[in-house]
């Protein structure tokens, strides 16, 4: 008996050699506990409902300071994945600095990132461990760190790294084009 899960080829492509790096400014942060269902379709999901009045929260920063990272964790039955998202988060009065706090405090959360090429990736999301009607996983707070030099030009804003080891790595989440993606992320805020 085989248990390999080889099943299809990788092809190279022009669009995979030509894709852009980098990620945008604008991320999207929300609590896998407020996630009500999702829909996935070949690997990718299409959807996200959430439950009453919850939301994913956008935070915006400066574009290609995001940083993203999936790391292959070896295990000796089952291999998981490491998801990463590392964000620069500016900001310049106490109650800002409380929201990066409260960030940092939570557990489970899942952060849908804006690619410089027009995907967007869902992180924190294990589609393996739980189901579309009750979503596993989860991200939390890994460090954040805050600093100011000696100088005007010191100042750096808020770096803080959240990760998760989960069944899978990122995905994609894409409601036939780019328009229709973004206004069904967007109409996820409050």
């Amino acid at each position: 008996m085989s248990c390999s899960k080889l099943n299809a080829a990788l092809p190279i492509t022009c669009a995979a050699l030509e894709r852009v790096g980098g990620n945008n400014k604008r991320v999207w942060i929300g609590n896998l506990a407020d996630i009500a269902s999702y829909t996935i379709a070949s690997d990718v999901i299409t959807a996200i409902t959430m439950t009453g009045s919850t939301y994913f929260y956008p935070y915006v920063g400066d574009k290609d300071r995001n940083v993203t990272t999936v790391e292959l964790q070896v295990g000796e039955t089952v291999n998981s994945y490491k998801q990463m998202v590392e964000l620069a988060l500016f900001t310049s009065t106490s109650p800002e600095d409380v929201i990066v706090e409260n960030l940092c405090d939570a557990n489970d959360i899942v952060v849908i990132v804006e690619a410089n090429d027009g995907q967007f990736e869902v992180y924190g999301i294990d589609v393996y461990a739980g189901s579309n009607s009750y979503p596993a996983g989860g991200l939390r707070c890994e460090s954040a760190t805050k600093t100011s030099g000696a100088t005007v030009n010191e100042r750096q804003p808020w770096s803080v790294a959240l990760s998760g080891t989960l069944r899978n790595a990122e995905r994609k989440f894409l409601d036939t084009d780019y328009a229709t993606t973004i206004a069904a992320i967007e109409a996820l805020e409050p």
